[in-house]
């Protein structure tokens, strides 16, 4: 074997591999390029290879190995306890003799094998509250009985209706609720209270108390906090916090529970089931939807042959009529049902209330031309049709009526607060973006707002009256801010949604 070995030559001679050449055979140890050099052609013998010796099995293949036959002798084990009566001997467990714990069993078993299956491992989730027995807000006298069994009972008669994916069973109590399920009477407490009642606050911070300990530090899950953060983060309005890190936050949360819960597999709910959980939302969200199909005209990069084509120019128009036609939906609603808003309504404000002036914004740089005599005319009637500030100061008056009694400060903490605060903000800068474009801020039809006074002789440049009361027609008037602070602005309303 060895000699065979050692009479094994190279397949390149010295000299090519030296030159890293091709070294092609043409006599018994002479290659062409040998011989055409005329160079010595010496091959050299190949190193007799070393055998590898197969490593031995690492710790970890040694321990996976043993479990695999534990795990199938624990399988033979119940096959054969089964099988056999309880006084005749296994000869499966003879033949393991002293190797068996003396404590393995019947009845254990069946434990081991499912454990044996189960990929997890570590300790269950606990099964209790760690706040189980605190004091509830009632109990410290915060809260009367008589206010919380009021608050509860407004939740199922108006809050239900309108986002009815957290029931409370007909005729459930405020003290029972309170006892079975603390988390979600304390949220149910916040959806109901108001946003100028004193405990606000108070009743926020105990929320967070739930969901810092409970559901962050011991990763407890049940249907209590799924059913709490629901509501919660349905009628959230405090802290109000730019880019809402807060919501965001508590909405992830009830996204994992829901998962780890195992809720997230298809229901077995009927097409009827379905629609009766959808029909309380429609109406706003149908008008959201045709407004979003239209937003695309809003986009620059999509029109690049065509900028001003007809018809973008009527989906502009569409997202104009769709986001007004959102606003007043709202702003004509009870007041009842304006303190009880969903976080999905006001985000669909938002966008109506910052898609509006973008349209409008986009459809006057499309249309503004110096050569154009027409031009005062179109920049008229889009402005008309769209009635911006009037419109959103209207929509910020109705939703205030939900802050009646609330301080400035507070006002800003709240989300709805800090909306209306905005929306005011935009109808100032609104006009200056319009001068900025046309040179003049166009005026407004009197049929269609009996408060603007405006001469037919000076139709182009006379200043337009707001319904604010407010004249904001000369420059030094309006509250002029530069395109990346109106930007910012706007994305505060369209980054909502």
């Amino acid at each position: 074997m060895n000699a065979t070995i050692s009479t094994v030559k190279r397949r390149a001679c010295v000299a090519c591999t030296t030159a890293k050449a091709k070294c092609t055979p043409q006599a018994i140890n002479l290659c062409q390029r040998c011989a055409r050099l005329g160079k010595s052609c010496t091959y050299l013998d190949l190193p007799q290879t070393k055998r590898k010796h197969r490593a031995a099995p690492s710790r970890v293949e040694v321990l996976e190995k043993k479990v695999d036959q534990l795990t199938s002798q624990l399988a033979a084990l119940t096959r054969q306890n089964g099988r056999s009566s309880p006084g005749t001997s296994n000869p499966l467990t003879n033949s393991l003799g002293s190797s068996r714990d003396p404590e393995l069993d019947s009845t254990n078993i069946a434990v081991l094998l499912e454990v044996a299956q189960d990929p997890s491992h570590g300790l269950d989730p606990p099964t209790s509250s760690i706040l189980e027995g605190q004091p509830s807000i009632v109990d410290q006298g915060l809260l009367s009985e008589a206010e919380a069994e009021r608050l509860v009972t407004t939740f199922q008669t108006d809050l239900v209706s309108m986002f009815p994916f957290v029931l409370i069973a007909n005729g459930e109590t405020a003290a029972r609720l309170r006892d079975r399920e603390p988390f979600l009477f304390l949220c149910i407490v916040a959806a109901t209270m108001g946003s100028a009642h004193p405990l606000r606050k108070i009743v926020a911070e105990e929320i967070m108390k739930h969901v810092t300990l409970r559901v962050v530090a011991r990763s407890e899950r049940n249907l209590e906090l799924l059913r709490g953060l629901l509501v919660h983060i349905a009628w959230y309005s405090y802290p109000a916090e730019r880019y809402h890190p807060q919501l965001l936050l508590l909405i992830q949360l009830c996204v994992s529970i829901l998962y780890d819960l195992g809720l997230h597999r298809k229901s077995s709910l009927n097409l009827d089931e379905q629609r009766a959980l959808l029909e309380n939302a429609i109406r706003t969200e149908i008008k959201y939807v045709e407004m979003r199909l239209e937003e695309l005209s809003l986009r620059g990069e999509l029109w690049i042959t065509e900028p001003a084509s007809a018809f973008r120019t009527t989906m502009l128009m569409g997202v104009i009529q769709r986001s007004k036609e959102l606003i007043h939906m709202v702003r004509n609603l009870p007041v009842s049902e304006i303190s009880q808003m969903t976080i999905s309504t006001s985000a669909r404000i938002c966008a109506a209330v910052g898609y509006m002036p973008t349209a409008v914004l986009t459809l006057l740089n499309l249309i503004t031309s110096p050569t154009d005599s027409s031009m005062e005319a179109q920049v008229q009637a889009v402005v008309d049709a769209a009635e911006y500030p009037s419109v959103v100061i209207e929509l910020a008056n109705a939703l205030e009526t939900r802050c009646e009694g609330m301080s400035a400060a507070d006002k800003e903490t709240d989300i709805v607060g800090s909306i209306c605060s905005k929306m005011r903000l935009l109808a100032r800068c609104y006009p200056y973006q319009i001068r900025a474009i046309v040179g003049s801020a166009p005026s407004q039809d009197v049929s269609q707002d009996t408060s603007i006074a405006v001469h037919t002789n000076e139709v182009a440049v006379t200043p337009q009256i707001w319904p604010d009361g407010s004249t904001y027609g000369d420059l030094g008037d309006m509250f002029p801010v530069d395109d990346i602070q109106w930007d910012s602005l706007l994305s505060d309303f369209t980054g909502f949604s």
